[in-house]
């Protein structure tokens, strides 16, 4: 059975889109079938996930699927990375975007692609999402098993984790059966001292409000703008890189949690602990700058 995750926050540059492409490569290198589904109109994912040149028909991207109601077997496309396929974004989401936010079916664009029998040929479902709290992440949230929360450790980032979890929790009726898998802590420079302190603050908030935060950091790394310069995930580039290795890591460490979609009922997220998180973050903040 397919286990669908977005990468999902109300912020943008949080390292969403190296996240979910790292971890697609990640898990295809132990044999998972993966699928990425781009659902970001900058196409981040899709240009990663493609050599430079390479041609796919116009039709076969996901806003087309959406637009024309074509099969998933007939848009994906295979990427440069083994085991990896690709629905792959193009500007044209902004339109469905537009025209969908007031409509009452918003939240189900995706519903006739993922329920193809098709999608079983997949271990993995991961969607890269864009910054926006609109259709397209509502939909995305509305079909994904869990969501995971890319996020740096600075002040501002305590800001997107509120206005996600207050997101979620608005259209809880909607995403009933949606878990919150974890916050991974991206671009993270142990050299750095704020970052440090605002680390410790994310693991002391992890526990106060039922949060998971992952144990495997992501390291800040210039390995990043080369991978993406050259089309290549950091597996491609260059296996043996700390940040390459944190990634191969946190999917092993994932991996014991999507071994089956969850039953019962779904954690109860504590939004005061986050609100409280919050004011120390803005109070290090002011500290630092006096």
């Amino acid at each position: 059975m397919s286990i669908i995750i977005s990468a999902a926050t109300h912020k943008g540059g949080t390292g969403k889109t190296t996240t979910i492409v790292n971890l697609a490569a990640s898990y295809a290198n132990i044999n998972k079938r993966v699928l990425v589904i781009d659902l970001d109109p900058q196409m981040n994912a899709t240009q990663l996930l493609t050599t430079p040149g390479q041609q796919y028909p116009e039709e076969k991207t996901i806003a087309q699927a959406i637009n024309n109601s074509l099969p998933l077997e007939e848009v994906r496309i295979q990427t440069s990375c083994e085991g990896v396929d690709l629905l792959a974004a193009s500007p044209d989401l902004n339109d469905i975007r537009d025209r969908m936010k007031s409509d009452a079916e918003q939240a189900f664009l995706l519903d006739d692609l993922l329920e193809s029998p098709v999608i079983e040929e997949y271990d993995l479902i991961l969607i890269d999402l864009h910054g926006s709290l609109d259709c397209l992440m509502l939909s995305a949230l509305k079909s994904s098993d869990y969501y995971l929360i890319p996020m740096f450790a600075e002040r501002s980032s305590a800001e997107g984790l509120q206005m996600m979890v207050d997101f979620v929790a608005r259209h809880r009726r909607l995403l009933s059966a949606l878990r919150l898998l974890g916050i991974v802590i991206t671009r993270f420079n142990p050299k750095n001292a704020t970052n440090v302190v605002y680390k410790d603050l994310i693991y002391e908030m992890g526990k106060k409000s039922n949060i998971p935060v992952f144990q495997n950091i992501i390291p800040v790394s210039n390995a990043v703008s080369g991978a993406d310069a050259e089309h290549k995930t950091l597996l491609q580039y260059r296996r043996t890189l700390p940040i390459t290795e944190a990634y191969t890591a946190l999917a092993g460490e994932m991996l014991p949690l999507l071994s089956s979609r969850r039953r019962g009922r779904v954690p109860q997220i504590r939004t005061a602990a986050i609100a409280e998180a919050r004011s120390a973050f803005e109070m290090l903040d002011v500290e630092q700058m006096s």
